[in-house]
């Protein structure tokens, strides 16, 4: 039974009685949703998937029951909605993170304090960013280079140069990367090395 419609049925028994019902059958087809197409994105960046069809039900496979949800980390994301008749659709997509691709800008801390205790001890970040182009540069206020990383074997900078602690102050920066669009990019200004 394919139409839609109100359905009778009459029926008489072998005593002649009779008896009669009827039923109404609405027909409707499951939802069919689209939440995106797979997707690469940027290390630490977000991306919006879902639907704005509005539905009785929402569940995604990693239990958030809302119509879109934000994504950061890699898998499988799957949505399935449910109308108003009880029919269900579902969609999925594949969010895959390129851990060489840093978002196009970056935000970098104005204050570090490398005092050993374990809080802030290293400008930038603490992580190590797989990008080979990636490079941060120290300068002093007459412009001479404190650090290097990539000649001094590390991405962070804490505080030293040839040895010593520096003193307490303001020094600049020069960090260059290849943002998630393709383009390099080059970020300055000034951290102040607390005690």
């Amino acid at each position: 039974m394919r139409d839609k419609g109100k359905y009778s049925v009459f029926v008489i028994d072998t005593n002649g009685c009779d008896r009669s019902d009827s039923l109404y059958i609405d027909v409707t087809e499951s939802p069919s949703i689209d939440i995106g197409n797979d997707t690469t994105i940027c290390y630490r960046s977000v991306v919006n998937i879902g639907v704005n069809e509005l539905f009785s039900n929402y569940q995604w496979n990693n239990g958030e029951r809302t119509s879109r949800i934000l994504v950061q980390n890699h898998g499988t994301y799957k949505l399935t909605v449910t109308d108003k008749m009880g029919c269900y659709g579902t969609d999925s997509v594949n969010i895959t993170v390129d851990p060489n691709a840093l978002p196009n800008e970056l935000f970098f801390p104005n204050a570090f304090s490398p005092n050993q205790d374990g809080l802030n001890e290293v400008f930038p970040y603490t992580f190590e960013i797989p990008q080979p182009e990636y490079s941060v540069k120290i300068f002093n206020r007459w412009g001479e280079k404190l650090f290097d990383s990539q000649l001094d074997n590390s991405q962070h900078w804490d505080g030293m140069y040839k040895g010593g602690k520096l003193r307490p102050e303001a020094y600049v920066y020069l960090i260059e990367y290849r943002g998630c669009d393709g383009h390099y990019r080059r970020a300055s200004g000034t951290v102040t090395l607390l005690k």
